[in-house]
Parts: C-alpha cells; structure tokens; sequence
C-alpha cells in the first residue's frame, strides 16, 4: 500500500525526467528544407551553379530545385531556362550570372538574360551594377554591357532607377544606365 501511495509522485517525476531529456535532445537547427523558388527547366551546353553554403561550383540539370542564394553561370555555349513560382521565366543567355534571391527578386552580376514575369501582388525586382528594374509584369530584357545596363521592354511596363534617377519605360521603349548617369 505504501508503494501505491508514492505513485503519482513518481509519475510526474518521470514525465520531469522525460520532458528535459526531450530538451536537451531536440535538435537546434530546423530540419525543414529550404522552400523551393522555382525549377530549371531547359539548360543547353554546361550551366554551373553555386551558392553561399556550396561555393564549389556543380552542373545544373533539368528539373533542379531553384532556392535563395544560388547562382548560375553559363558559359560562352551555354544557356538555361528558369521557372520561378510566381509564375517568372528567366532566359539566361551565354556568358551569363544571375543569382537568384527570392522568388520576386534576382541579381543579373554579368552578361544578359530574357525575362517574362506575370503581375504578382508584390513588384519583380532585377537588380544590376548599375542600378535597379522594377517589373509590373511584363516582358524585357537587360543585358549588362561594359559600364553600362541595357533594358528593353518588349511588352509591358518596367521602372529603371539608379542612384540618381529613375524613368518607366513601356512597349518598345529602351533605356542605358550608368551607375551615376
């Protein structure tokens, strides 16, 4: 009888025991994968990819994941076509890096690329060396040159801004910006 008198007080000293066990095991870093942003869909010749985490750099084949932080590269033969949900394609030509942020934002570090974005209820952001492009979706192209970014709006409605200006150019329309012009 003394023994069935102990009982509760054992009961919840082991569900202490228990729970502290559980934190102290819990593992710190999520377990969850990163949230895809979209996914290759073409590539033609060698296109490499990196990221902050994996800098060597490896192959990209149809069908990989597209997440935050990598970066592609194409090579003077080479091309992809990339999907990012939203739903965005990006034509990345030859000799060619683009680094992807999210799925509404990329960086274009060198070369040119051919972008299609749908109206989304946030703005497409394409940022360059020499300034920033704005999408309300539509389709254009920017191809960064020696000092200097080139933005051609085939159908639609961007804003190009630098840290001095900023102009929105609609169908047919072209712009070259400088980083102080």
């Amino acid at each position: 009888l003394r023994f069935l008198s102990w009982s509760p007080a054992m009961a919840a000293a082991a569900m202490l025991l228990l729970g502290a066990m559980l934190w102290f095991a819990w593992p710190s870093e999520s377990l969850v994968p990163p949230r895809a942003l979209g996914m290759v869909l073409h590539e033609e010749g060698r296109p490499a990819l990196s990221s902050d985490t994996e800098p060597e750099r490896r192959r990209v084949s149809v069908n990989d994941t597209i997440l935050a932080g990598y970066r592609y590269e194409t090579g003077p033969d080479a091309g992809l076509l990339l999907g990012l949900n939203g739903p965005t394609q990006i034509k990345v030509f030859g000799d060619t890096r683009l680094r992807v942020s999210s799925e509404r934002s990329v960086r274009l570090e060198s070369g040119a690329a051919h972008l299609e974005v749908s109206p989304g209820e946030r703005y497409f952001r394409v940022n360059t060396p020499n300034g920033k492009v704005t999408v309300f979706g539509t389709s254009f192209a920017v191809e960064i040159l020696a000092d200097v970014t080139l933005v051609t709006v085939i159908h639609g409605e961007v804003q190009v801004e630098n840290s001095r200006a900023f102009t929105i150019l609609r169908d047919g329309e072209q712009a070259r910006v400088r980083a102080d012009d």
